[in-house]
C-alpha cells in the first residue's frame, strides 16, 4: 500500500512538474508571439507616418513652387504698370502662400519625428530578450517592466513642440498690409 502510494505520489509529482515546463514553454511561445507583432505594429504605424510626412513635404514644395511662378509672373506684370500698391498687394499675395508652406512643412516634420519614434520602439521591443536572455529572470522581469513602462506610458508619446506664435504673427502683419494696400489703393 506504501510502495502504491509512493508510486502514486511520484507519478504526480511528474505529472505536476512535466505541466510547468510546458506552462513555461507556452509563455515564452506566447511572449515571443506578442513581441513580434507588436513590434510589427509599430513598424507599421511608421510607415504610415513616413507616407504622410512624404505627402506634406511635396504639399509644401508645392506652396513653394507656386510662390516663385507667382513672384515671376507679378515681376514681369509689374514692368507694364509700376503701381506701388499693386507691387505692394502681390508681394502679399505671395508671401500668403508662405503659411500653408510653412505649416505644410512643420507637419511634414513632427510626422517624421513620429516615424523615428516609432521605428526606435518597434527596435527595442525587438532586441530586448537576446539583450536580458542572459540575466537572471527577476532582472528580465524588471528590465521588461522599465520597458513596458517607456513604451506604454503617455509621457513616453514623442511630443514636436512648436512655436505657432511666429505663424500668427506673419499672418496678421500680411492682414493689416493687405488691409492698409487696399484702403490706400483707388
Amino acid at each position: 500500500m506504501n510502495s502504491l502510494r509512493g508510486s502514486i505520489q511520484s507519478l504526480y509529482s511528474e505529472v505536476v512538474e512535466e505541466v510547468e515546463n510546458k506552462r513555461n514553454e507556452v509563455n515564452e511561445l506566447l511572449g515571443q508571439l506578442t513581441e513580434g507583432t507588436l513590434s510589427k505594429s509599430y513598424e507599421e504605424e511608421a510607415q504610415k507616418e513616413l507616407k504622410s510626412a512624404d505627402s506634406l513635404r511635396t504639399l509644401s514644395l508645392m506652396c513653394m513652387g507656386l510662390m516663385v511662378i507667382l513672384a515671376i509672373v507679378f515681376w514681369a506684370a509689374h514692368q507694364e504698370n509700376s503701381s506701388w500698391p499693386d507691387a505692394l498687394y502681390r508681394l502679399v499675395t505671395i508671401l500668403t502662400l508662405s503659411i500653408p508652406a510653412t505649416y505644410l512643412a512643420r507637419e511634414s516634420s513632427r510626422h517624421r519625428e513620429n516615424q523615428k519614434a516609432h521605428l526606435q520602439t518597434a527596435l527595442d521591443i525587438k532586441s530586448i530578450t537576446p539583450f536580458i536572455a542572459s540575466l537572471p529572470p527577476e532582472q528580465q522581469n524588471e528590465i521588461r517592466g522599465k520597458i513596458a513602462e517607456q513604451v506604454f506610458s503617455p509621457n513616453s508619446k514623442t511630443s514636436f513642440e512648436t512655436n505657432d506664435t511666429i505663424d500668427k504673427t506673419i499672418y496678421h502683419s500680411l492682414l493689416d498690409l493687405a488691409k492698409q494696400v487696399k484702403t490706400k489703393s483707388p
